[in-house]
């Protein structure tokens, strides 16, 4: 990754991403002392969240050399995410990959990592842009690219994935089981409003393709 866009990238996942991810935690009861690795961590802000929220053993790696938000006890290894990551196989119970993979030069390597130092059993969590929302089709149709993929986003995001295409780089990487759900957020066309401050999207427990920005995958190995 060049200076550039190792600078772009450091910034922080919007916050309610952040929530997606402690809701999902919640909801599959795990424990405030599973081992929990964040992967391309950024300044830490999502595991400062976690660590104000309970959970006691977490990690993070990114290629920064000092994260802003992070803090003792929590762990951070400096490490080229693209390529292997250093940590020994089956050693977290939950590994986190937010707004990560489309940053990366090879999605099947990064997700084929995360399959590895996650235990079996354990659950990895990735998001990433949403290529299927309208917001996101109407992009590609009048300017040629996907929202959060124009040259203002380059050099940092360089990687947009249809949901088929994490659909099938989960499979050949070898999870057991795999889901995924919407962030339920969207920006409007050419305004800095979201489509839910105006409108209820269709009730839908894995939240609206349309009208979100980023959808995520929850794998367990």
């Amino acid at each position: 990754m060049t200076s550039k866009a190792l600078d772009m990238a450091a910034g922080s996942a919007p916050a309610h991403l952040h929530g997606i991810v402690l809701g999902e935690l919640r909801a599959r009861n795990v424990s405030a002392d599973a081992p929990l690795l964040d992967v391309g961590c950024g300044q830490g802000q999502l595991l400062s969240r976690l660590q104000a929220a309970g959970y006691r053993n977490l990690c993070g790696c990114d290629a920064l050399t000092t994260p802003r938000s992070l803090t003792a006890p929590t762990r951070y290894v400096r490490a080229e995410l693209n390529t292997p990551l250093p940590f020994q196989r089956d050693r977290f119970d939950v590994v986190t990959s937010i707004e990560v993979i489309e940053h990366l030069e090879n999605p099947r390597a990064h997700v084929r990592e995360l399959h590895r130092v996650c235990r079996p059993g354990g659950l990895v969590i990735l998001s990433t842009p949403n290529t299927e929302s309208l917001l996101s089709k109407a992009s590609f149709l009048a300017r040629g690219h996907f929202n959060y993929f124009g040259e203002a986003d380059y050099p940092a995001h360089i990687t947009p994935l249809l949901p088929i295409d994490l659909r099938r780089i989960f499979a050949e990487a070898g999870f057991a089981a795999f889901t995924h759900r919407f962030s339920n957020w969207g920006r409007i066309i050419k305004t800095a409003k979201h489509w839910q401050q105006l409108i209820r999207p269709p009730g839908n427990p894995i939240g609206s393709k349309s009208f979100s920005d980023h959808i995520f995958i929850l794998a367990t190995k």
